[in-house]
């Protein structure tokens, strides 16, 4: 199977007449998924519950042995504001899952889904590299520090 799609993420409005949000991208089983309400104000994220908060719908798709999920769509259990959006993000846990055993038959499913589990996880890190702060290619920057704002803070205050 092949990762068709370099999305991780889904982010859209909520609205009070909507309970089900789709995605496009693969997971393998729905704990794969991370759901906030982020708040269309101040961009604070609130982190929803599996379960308790929603409901997730997974698409199988099933080559050989291994059966993946191309897309699918969370349900939540309450209603929502517009004063949100809704963010569904792709995290699948970086672990290896596949044991290869010495003059075993070849596994042609299990290393696809491997292959692809690792392509996803290069996708998860440059979705969050792509958001993080930049330093310019040509700049010879060391030791470089950042404060955290409630540390400021704090020195502030004291």
């Amino acid at each position: 199977m092949a990762i068709d799609v370099t999305s991780n993420r889904v982010q859209v409005q909520a609205s009070s007449t909507v309970r089900k949000y789709d995605f496009n991208f693969r997971v393998f089983q729905d704990t794969d998924l991370e759901v906030y309400l982020v708040n269309r104000s101040d961009a604070t994220t609130e982190l929803q519950r599996l379960s308790t908060d929603y409901r997730v719908v997974l698409t199988a798709t099933t080559v050989g042995s291994v059966q993946a999920f191309n897309n699918g769509s969370i349900t939540f259990t309450k209603d929502l504001t517009d004063d949100f959006d809704v963010l569904i993000l792709r995290k699948v846990p970086a672990k290896q899952d596949l044991v290869l055993h010495i003059n075993s038959n070849f596994d042609e499913e299990g290393i696809e889904a491997a292959l692809d589990k690792l392509t996803i996880l290069v996708q998860q890190i440059e979705e969050l590299t792509n958001r993080s702060l930049k330093i310019a290619l040509g700049a010879q920057v060391t030791n470089l520090h950042f404060l955290l704002a409630h540390k400021v803070w704090m020195e502030f205050c004291w």
